[in-house]
Protein backbone atom coordinates (compact mmCIF):
# COMPACT_ATOMS: atom_id res chain seq x y z
CA UNK A 1 0.00 0.00 0.00
CA UNK A 2 2.81 2.36 0.81
CA UNK A 3 4.52 1.63 -2.51
CA UNK A 4 1.30 2.37 -4.43
CA UNK A 5 0.79 5.55 -2.42
CA UNK A 6 4.29 6.74 -3.30
CA UNK A 7 3.79 5.80 -6.96
CA UNK A 8 0.47 7.66 -7.16
CA UNK A 9 2.04 10.66 -5.43
CA UNK A 10 5.10 10.80 -7.70
CA UNK A 11 3.29 10.02 -10.95
CA UNK A 12 0.01 11.80 -10.25
CA UNK A 13 0.24 14.25 -13.17
CA UNK A 14 1.18 11.62 -15.80
CA UNK A 15 -1.57 9.34 -14.54
CA UNK A 16 -4.20 12.07 -14.87
CA UNK A 17 -2.80 13.06 -18.26
CA UNK A 18 -3.54 9.52 -19.53
CA UNK A 19 -7.24 10.38 -19.36
CA UNK A 20 -7.30 14.10 -20.17
CA UNK A 21 -4.47 16.13 -21.63
CA UNK A 22 -5.63 19.52 -20.42
CA UNK A 23 -3.13 21.38 -18.22
CA UNK A 24 -5.79 22.77 -15.87
CA UNK A 25 -7.47 19.38 -15.46
CA UNK A 26 -4.08 17.72 -14.91
CA UNK A 27 -3.19 20.28 -12.22
CA UNK A 28 -6.47 19.79 -10.31
CA UNK A 29 -6.53 16.04 -10.91
CA UNK A 30 -2.98 15.68 -9.65
CA UNK A 31 -3.87 17.44 -6.39
CA UNK A 32 -7.00 15.32 -5.96
CA UNK A 33 -5.15 12.08 -6.73
CA UNK A 34 -2.44 12.94 -4.23
CA UNK A 35 -5.05 13.59 -1.57
CA UNK A 36 -6.84 10.33 -2.32
CA UNK A 37 -3.67 8.26 -2.35
CA UNK A 38 -2.67 9.43 1.13
CA UNK A 39 -5.78 7.74 2.48
CA UNK A 40 -4.90 4.32 0.99
CA UNK A 41 -2.69 2.97 3.84
CA UNK A 42 -5.20 4.08 6.47
CA UNK A 43 -8.07 2.67 4.44
CA UNK A 44 -6.34 -0.72 4.54
CA UNK A 45 -6.01 -0.44 8.32
CA UNK A 46 -9.68 0.54 8.69
CA UNK A 47 -10.87 -2.37 6.57
CA UNK A 48 -8.70 -4.75 8.58
CA UNK A 49 -10.43 -3.62 11.78
CA UNK A 50 -13.85 -4.04 10.15
CA UNK A 51 -12.97 -7.55 8.97
CA UNK A 52 -11.61 -8.54 12.38
CA UNK A 53 -14.81 -7.41 14.10
CA UNK A 54 -16.91 -9.29 11.55
CA UNK A 55 -14.84 -12.45 11.95
CA UNK A 56 -15.28 -12.54 15.73
CA UNK A 57 -19.03 -12.12 15.50
CA UNK A 58 -19.16 -8.40 16.24
CA UNK A 59 -21.05 -7.35 13.14
CA UNK A 60 -22.69 -4.45 14.98
CA UNK A 61 -19.26 -3.01 15.77
CA UNK A 62 -18.11 -3.29 12.16
CA UNK A 63 -21.35 -1.59 11.07
CA UNK A 64 -20.69 1.23 13.53
CA UNK A 65 -17.18 1.66 12.10
CA UNK A 66 -18.53 1.74 8.53
CA UNK A 67 -21.20 4.31 9.40
CA UNK A 68 -18.68 6.36 11.36
CA UNK A 69 -16.28 6.35 8.43
CA UNK A 70 -18.58 7.83 5.81
CA UNK A 71 -21.52 9.47 7.56
CA UNK A 72 -20.14 10.76 10.84
CA UNK A 73 -16.58 11.62 9.75
CA UNK A 74 -16.11 11.97 6.02
CA UNK A 75 -19.25 13.85 4.96
CA UNK A 76 -18.96 16.55 7.65
CA UNK A 77 -15.22 16.81 6.95
CA UNK A 78 -15.97 17.35 3.25
CA UNK A 79 -18.12 20.37 4.13
CA UNK A 80 -15.68 21.68 6.73
CA UNK A 81 -12.58 21.29 4.57
CA UNK A 82 -14.36 22.82 1.57
CA UNK A 83 -15.37 25.78 3.72
CA UNK A 84 -11.86 26.22 5.17
CA UNK A 85 -9.92 25.44 1.96
CA UNK A 86 -12.27 25.78 -1.02
CA UNK A 87 -11.75 23.04 -3.59
CA UNK A 88 -8.35 21.97 -2.24
CA UNK A 89 -9.77 20.79 1.08
CA UNK A 90 -12.00 18.17 -0.53
CA UNK A 91 -9.41 15.52 -1.42
CA UNK A 92 -7.89 15.62 2.04
CA UNK A 93 -11.15 15.08 3.95
CA UNK A 94 -10.95 11.34 3.34
CA UNK A 95 -7.41 11.23 4.70
CA UNK A 96 -8.50 12.85 7.95
CA UNK A 97 -11.51 10.55 8.24
CA UNK A 98 -9.38 7.44 7.68
CA UNK A 99 -6.73 8.51 10.20
CA UNK A 100 -9.34 9.22 12.88
CA UNK A 101 -11.14 5.95 12.16
CA UNK A 102 -7.88 3.99 12.28
CA UNK A 103 -7.28 5.39 15.77
CA UNK A 104 -10.86 4.65 16.85
CA UNK A 105 -10.67 1.13 15.40
CA UNK A 106 -7.38 0.49 17.19
CA UNK A 107 -8.85 1.60 20.52
CA UNK A 108 -11.94 -0.55 20.01
CA UNK A 109 -9.89 -3.59 19.07
CA UNK A 110 -7.59 -3.07 22.04
CA UNK A 111 -10.64 -2.98 24.30
CA UNK A 112 -11.94 -6.26 22.82
CA UNK A 113 -8.55 -7.92 23.34
CA UNK A 114 -8.39 -6.71 26.96
CA UNK A 115 -11.92 -7.98 27.66
CA UNK A 116 -11.07 -11.32 26.09
CA UNK A 117 -7.90 -11.60 28.14
CA UNK A 118 -9.79 -10.75 31.35
CA UNK A 119 -12.50 -13.32 30.54
CA UNK A 120 -9.89 -16.00 29.92
CA UNK A 121 -8.16 -15.18 33.19
CA UNK A 122 -11.44 -15.36 35.11
CA UNK A 123 -12.42 -18.66 33.53
CA UNK A 124 -9.07 -20.23 34.50
CA UNK A 125 -9.51 -19.33 38.17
Amino acid sequence: MVAMTVAYWVFSAPLVRIFLDNSEVVAYGSIFLRGACLAIPFLAIDFTFVFVFQSVGMGHTSLILAITRKIILEIPLLFLRNWLFPLYGLPYAQVLAEVVLAAVGFLMLRRVFRQNTENQTLSRN
